[in-house]
């Protein structure tokens, strides 16, 4: 079984923490691959054949869980069968390409169906026909790694314990061409940059148990991180104290209250060209 059911959302929808198979010799920095597919066999087969080629993958076996997992996991790749049980395939790759969450996400259509046509026209990167050779699968992820580093985008880390906020800046960034990358919690935070390097981070102050102020710390003492520009995004009334940290510490400090696209694409182009170097700013 790929999915553990864990707790239910405000809204009332599942949500489900993937089981994530790990390459021999993980390092961390491998690339996740979630595999749709309601074939049991098909399925673990592909997880092997990722596996042993050195990806991490999730999997899941219906449409619905699709959707919920590409935007919870932001992977770097999709798989997607057409034959899926209620929601069809092809409704799901629809879905994924008009989603602002998951629309840069690569689709590797891998199917029965051998209507390539509609597979491209929708959105899909390829399209392979069951029962597809390692050696096809392999060289079309290949062209995925080759056409998404020609076509990079300044990576973005978004910091912050409440997900309807890290929702919000990443469908703002990504609009803007930056590639957001979601962390709901400071280890997490730490976990992510030291594995992903992003250009900068937009970073919460006040989560549970590790604060931003902990992963500031943390991410400035560790010499592959320190040069990576912070944007601190915050609520809470500052000290005197804690200005003059950030002002060692950070790039630039936005109120959440006065948040506006505006606003954060301003700091992030400033970021970007340099202009704010470890000092607070009021936009």
């Amino acid at each position: 079984e790929t999915l553990k059911p864990e707790t239910h959302d405000e809204i009332g929808t599942p949500v489900m923490t993937p089981v994530i198979t790990e390459p021999p010799g993980a390092t961390g920095d491998e690339h996740l691959v979630l595999v749709v597919e309601d074939d049991e066999m098909a399925r673990e087969l592909l997880i092997i054949t990722l596996s042993e080629a050195g990806y991490r993958v999730a999997s899941v076996s219906s449409g619905k869980e699709a959707l919920l997992l590409a935007r919870k996991l932001k992977p770097s790749v999709i798989t997607l069968d057409i034959m899926l049980p209620g929601v069809s395939g092809w409704d799901i790759l629809k879905n994924l390409k008009g989603d602002f969450a998951t629309a840069s996400i690569p689709i590797l259509v891998i199917s029965m169906d051998d209507n390539k046509n509609c597979s491209i026209l929708w959105g899909a990167f390829d399209h392979l026909i069951k029962p597809v050779e390692k050696d096809h699968l392999l060289s079309s992820l290949q062209r995925i790694k080759v056409t998404k580093a020609a076509n990079s985008s300044p990576q973005i880390l978004i910091v912050d314990d409440e997900p309807y906020i890290v929702e919000l800046l990443s469908s703002i960034i990504e609009q803007e061409g930056y590639e957001p990358v979601c962390a709901y919690g400071g280890r997490e935070a730490i976990d992510k940059t030291v594995n992903s390097r992003p250009d900068a981070i937009i970073l919460d102050l006040m989560m549970p148990k590790f604060t931003g102020f902990d992963v500031i710390k943390a991410l400035k003492e560790n010499p592959e991180t320190v040069d990576i520009p912070i944007i601190v995004c915050t609520a809470k009334d500052l000290s005197f104290e804690e200005k003059e940290l950030l002002n060692r510490n950070v790039s630039y400090v936005m109120q959440k209250g006065n948040i506006s696209r505006e606003i954060l694409l301003s700091v992030l182009h400033g970021v970007e060209d340099g202009k704010f170097k470890s000092r607070l700013k009021n936009p």
